[in-house]
């Protein structure tokens, strides 16, 4: 997996996410908690599953499950009629933008890794 691609797919998700967030009532909170669902999730439950064994591997699904798990909570606030708790949860100081540079360092470590294993 290409670093720069999986960024790409993260930003994406993470404006879709903000965006859709204004009109939370197509947003299905049960499908956004799936983290097999996005790429980086099909890249970690598929090809990425035979780096299993390592810390790295681990850390990464972990966090994007948590990252998941977050963001459909914003969706339930939000269709509960907690727009702006919602949004909180979600800005650039909450815990969606912190967890989403945590995915995006330990994806890092983790490719940094298979290619440290790959190169020797």
């Amino acid at each position: 997996m290409d670093f720069q691609i999986a960024v790409h797919w993260h930003m994406a998700w993470l404006k879709k996410m903000l965006a859709d967030i204004q009109n939370p009532s197509k947003l299905k909170p049960e499908e956004i908690a799936r983290d097999d669902l996005c790429e980086i999730g099909k890249w970690i439950h598929g090809e990425a599953v035979q780096y299993r064994e390592l810390p790295e591997y681990q850390d990464l699904k972990n966090i994007h499950m948590e990252l998941h798990k977050a963001t459909s909570q914003a969706v339930v606030l939000a269709q509960a009629g907690k727009l702006s708790e919602a949004k909180k949860y979600l800005s650039l100081h909450g815990d969606f933008i912190e967890t989403s540079k945590r995915l995006l360092d330990s994806c890092n470590r983790l490719i940094k890794k298979i290619n440290q294993n790959t190169s020797v």
